[in-house]
C-alpha cells in the first residue's frame, strides 16, 4: 500500500511539473510552433487529479483567447469542473467565467444560463460566488447577461430554488442599473425584454417574485395599453387545451395583473376611446369565461377568489358591448353566493368581492342599457318595443332584497370598522387593511343606493376601488413664517438700490402731516396749550376734536395727538 502510495504521488508531482512546464514555454512565447499541442496537453491533464483541477482554470482564462479553434474545447473543460465534488475546484471554475467572457462576450448568455443552473448548491460560499460572478459578467455585458438569466427562467416550469435565487439577485442587486441603462433604450430593445417577461409573469404566481418581475417590466416603459393588450391575443393561443383549473386560473390571474399593474393606463384609455381607438383583450374575455367563471365552484383558494374579482372590476369597462350579455349572468350567481338572502349575526362578509362584483356589473349596464334586462330592471327607451318587454320581475325581487339585506350590514359594519381606525396607531398594519374594508364598504353603499332605483343611474367615474394602489402624488410643504428667510435684509444698500429706493411711489400726505410743518404745528400747539379753559371749550365746539396727554417712556413730553373729530369731519 504505501508502494503505491508513493508511486501515485510522484506520479502527481510528474503532472503538476508538466503543467507549469507548459505553461512556462505558453507565456515566454507569443506564438511557437507546437503551442496549440502543449494547450491541448494542459486541457487533457485537467482531469487527472484534484491538484490539476485547480490549477486547469487559472490556465484556461489565461490562455483562453490565444487559441480560438480550440474555445469549445476549452469551455467544456471548465463546465467539467462545475460537477467536481471539492468545493473549492468548482469555486476556483466559477471565477474563471468571468475572465473567459471579458475575452469573448459571445459566451456570456451561455454560461450565465449554466451557472444559473447550478445555483442550488449545499455550500454557501458557492452560492455567493456564483451570484457575485454573474455580477461581474454583467458589467462585462448587460444585454447578453439578462438574454442568458431569461432564457434559464424560460426554461424552469416548476418552483425551484434556483429561480428564487436568481430573481432575489436581479432584485437586489441589478434593477437599479437596469432602469437606469436600459431606460432610452431602442424601441426594438425594449419590445424585445418586454415580451420574454411578459411571458414569465403569466407562469409566476408568486407576489414577491411577481413584484420583482414587474419592477424588471417597468425598466422598459415607453409601452401604452394596447401593447399589452397584443402581447395578451399573443400568448393565449399558445395555452393547451387541456389545462387544469388551478394552472388555468392562474394564467388568468397573471394576464389580469399585467393589464391592471398600471391603473393610469387604463384611464388614458377610455380618454383616448372617445377619439376612436379601443384596444380590448377579446380573448382574454372569451377565456375567463370558460376557465373561470364556468369554473368558479372548483376554485378552492378564496385569497384567488377575491384577487380575480378585484383585477377584473378593474378592466371590466374595457368589455366590448357585444360581449357584456354573456356576463351579466355569471356575475349575478356569484353575487349571489357572497350576497345571501339571510344573514347570521356575526356573518362574516367579503365586502372587497362585493364591491368588485357591483363595480362591474355596473360598469357593464352603463355601457349596454338593454343588459339591465338580465338583472329584472325595465329600460324606457321611448319606443313602442317598451310596451312589449318581457322582464324576470322575480330576480329584480330577489337581487334588490339582497341589496337591501347587504346595505344594512354595511351600515352597521361600517360604524365598527371606523371606531376601530380611530383607535389603531398609525404604525398598525391591522389599520391599513380596516381602511381598506372600509373604502369597500363605502363603495358597497353607493352601488347598493344606484342598484335600488327602479332605473338605476351608474355613477361610477369618479369611484376608486378599494383593491386600486393609490397614485403618489408630490405633496408640497406648507409655507411657515419661520420657515421662510427674513424679508429685512441687514446688508449695505448699494447707491444704485438707496437710489431706487429714494425714486419708489410715496403716498400723499396732508400738509399737517408733513415733516416741514412740524416746527409750525407744535408752536401752535404750545399757544394753544397757554391759553384759557374758555377758548380750549370753544376749540372742541369747532374742531370737535379729542386730545390725548400721553407720556412715553423715551421723552417725558406730552404727546400732542388729536382724535380723529366727529363723525361729520
Amino acid at each position: 500500500m504505501s508502494t503505491s502510495t508513493s508511486t501515485s504521488t510522484s506520479t502527481d508531482s510528474q503532472i503538476i511539473s508538466k503543467f507549469y512546464e507548459y505553461a512556462e514555454k505558453l507565456e515566454a512565447n507569443p506564438t511557437f510552433q507546437g503551442d496549440l499541442e502543449l494547450y491541448n496537453e494542459i486541457l487533457s491533464l485537467s482531469q487527472r487529479s484534484n491538484q490539476t483541477k485547480r490549477l486547469t482554470p487559472q490556465f484556461v482564462s489565461k490562455f483562453f483567447k490565444r487559441f480560438p479553434t480550440v474555445q469549445e474545447k476549452s469551455v467544456d473543460c471548465i463546465i467539467d469542473l462545475f460537477e467536481s465534488e471539492e468545493v473549492a475546484v468548482r469555486i476556483g471554475a466559477i471565477k474563471s467565467v468571468s475572465d473567459i467572457c471579458q475575452q469573448d462576450p459571445k459566451l456570456i448568455s451561455r454560461m450565465v444560463d449554466i451557472l444559473s443552473q447550478i445555483l442550488n448548491t449545499d455550500s454557501k460560499v458557492e452560492t455567493d460566488c456564483i451570484l457575485t460572478t454573474i455580477q461581474a459578467i454583467y458589467k462585462i455585458n448587460s444585454l447578453n447577461t439578462l438574454d442568458g438569466m431569461l432564457t434559464f427562467l424560460e426554461s424552469l416550469e416548476e418552483q425551484s430554488i434556483n429561480k428564487t435565487l436568481l430573481i432575489k439577485l436581479i432584485q437586489t442587486e441589478l434593477l437599479p442599473s437596469i432602469k437606469s441603462e436600459y431606460i432610452k433604450s431602442t424601441p426594438e430593445i425594449e419590445t424585445i425584454f418586454r415580451n420574454r417577461i411578459f411571458g414569465l409573469l403569466v407562469l409566476f404566481t408568486s407576489k414577491n417574485e411577481s413584484s420583482t418581475l414587474f419592477q424588471f417590466f417597468d425598466c422598459f416603459p415607453n409601452y401604452q395599453l394596447k401593447d399589452l393588450v397584443q402581447l395578451v391575443e399573443l400568448y393565449l393561443p399558445k395555452i393547451p387545451q387541456d389545462i387544469s383549473v388551478k394552472d388555468g386560473v392562474n394564467r388568468a390571474l397573471g394576464y389580469l395583473r399585467i393589464l391592471t399593474h398600471r391603473t393610469e393606463l387604463i384611464s388614458n384609455h377610455m380618454k383616448q376611446s372617445v377619439i376612436g381607438e379601443q384596444p380590448v383583450p377579446t380573448g382574454l374575455y372569451q377565456f375567463m369565461l370558460k376557465r373561470v367563471f364556468s369554473v368558479w365552484d372548483q376554485i378552492e383558494d378564496a385569497l384567488i377568489k377575491t384577487e380575480i374579482l378585484s383585477l377584473f372590476a378593474q378592466v371590466s369597462i374595457l368589455i366590448p358591448i357585444q360581449e357584456i350579455r354573456e356576463f351579466i349572468e355569471p356575475l349575478y350567481k356569484i353575487f349571489t353566493i357572497y350576497a345571501p338572502l339571510q344573514l347570521e349575526e356575526n356573518a362574516d362578509l367579503d365586502f372587497v368581492a362585493l364591491e368588485s362584483l357591483l363595480y362591474s356589473l355596473a360598469a357593464l349596464c352603463s355601457k349596454s342599457i338593454s343588459s339591465t334586462k338580465i338583472l329584472g330592471y325595465t329600460t324606457i327607451t321611448g319606443q313602442p318595443s317598451d310596451m312589449s318587454q318581457e322582464v324576470n320581475k322575480e330576480r329584480l325581487v330577489d337581487f334588490q332584497s339582497r341589496l337591501r339585506l347587504l346595505n344594512a350590514k354595511s351600515k352597521e359594519t361600517a360604524i365598527k370598522v371606523k371606531k376601530s381606525i380611530d383607535q389603531l396607531k398609525k404604525e398598525d398594519a391591522t389599520k391599513q387593511f380596516l381602511k381598506k374594508s372600509y373604502k369597500a364598504i363605502q363603495n358597497i353603499s353607493l352601488l347598493s343606493q344606484c342598484f335600488l332605483q327602479n332605473q338605476p343611474t351608474y355613477s361610477i367615474q369618479n369611484m376608486v376601488l378599494s383593491s386600486i394602489k393609490k397614485q403618489h402624488k408630490l405633496k408640497f410643504k406648507s409655507f411657515s413664517p419661520s420657515q421662510s428667510p427674513s424679508l429685512q435684509s441687514n446688508k449695505p444698500q448699494s447707491p444704485s438700490e438707496s437710489k431706487a429706493k429714494e425714486n419708489r411711489y410715496k403716498p400723499y400726505v396732508p400738509p399737517d402731516r408733513r415733516e416741514d410743518s412740524n416746527k409750525n404745528n407744535n408752536n401752535n400747539n404750545n399757544k394753544n396749550n397757554n391759553q384759557g379753559g374758555k377758548q380750549n371749550k370753544n376749540n372742541k365746539q369747532q374742531g370737535g376734536g379729542v386730545k390725548l396727554n400721553i407720556e412715553t417712556e423715551k421723552k417725558n413730553k406730552p404727546s400732542h395727538f388729536k382724535g380723529r373729530g366727529d363723525k361729520n369731519f
